[in-house]
C-alpha cells in the first residue's frame, strides 16, 4: 500500500488518488504552496507540499491531509452536508465553531474535521476502505456513526 517507504508528498499524492471518488483532480508536488488542499479558484487542483517530506513515515498525517483534500472537493461536487449544516446542541456548535474561526470557510473547516476523524480512525486500525467511505458521508452520518 501507499503508506510507507516513500517521501510524504508522494504518499499524499498516492493517497489522494486512492481516496478520490472521481479522480479528476490534478495533484502536483510543489514547495511553493503552504498547504495541501484545493485552491478556491479551481478546487480540482490539489497541491501536496514537498516541504512535508520531513514527515516521512507519518501515515496518519498522510490520511488526514488526503482525506481533507478529497472531502473539500466532494462538498463542492456532491453537495454533502457539512458539520456546520447540522442541527446540533449549543455545546457541539461551540466546539466546531473553533474550526470556523480558524479556517473562515465552512467547507474548508468541515474538510479539516473529516480529515482529523479519518486520521483518528486510521490510528485505531479502522480499515482504510472504511475511511475512504467516510469522506463521502454527510456530516450527520459521520457524527452518528463515529462521534457518538
Amino acid at each position: 500500500m501507499w503508506l510507507f517507504k516513500k517521501r510524504t508528498a508522494k504518499m499524499i499524492k498516492e493517497a489522494i488518488e486512492f481516496f478520490d471518488y472521481f479522480p479528476r483532480a490534478r495533484v502536483v508536488i510543489d514547495s511553493t504552496n503552504c498547504s495541501l488542499g484545493a485552491t478556491y479558484e479551481n478546487y480540482h487542483y490539489i497541491v501536496a507540499n514537498k516541504d512535508y517530506d520531513d514527515l516521512v513515515g507519518r501515515a496518519e498525517f498522510v490520511v488526514k491531509q488526503s482525506a481533507r483534500a478529497v472531502r473539500f472537493r466532494a462538498i463542492q461536487d456532491m453537495g454533502l452536508q457539512t458539520f456546520f449544516d447540522l442541527e446540533a446542541n449549543e455545546c457541539f456548535k461551540k466546539n466546531i465553531s473553533k474550526y470556523l474561526e480558524f479556517y473562515q470557510d465552512k467547507n474548508v473547516a468541515d474538510a479539516q474535521i473529516v480529515g482529523e476523524v479519518s486520521a483518528m480512525l486510521y490510528l485505531e486500525n479502522y480499515p482504510i476502505e472504511e475511511i475512504k467511505k467516510i469522506i463521502l458521508m454527510d456530516a450527520s452520518e459521520i457524527r452518528q456513526k463515529y462521534m457518538g
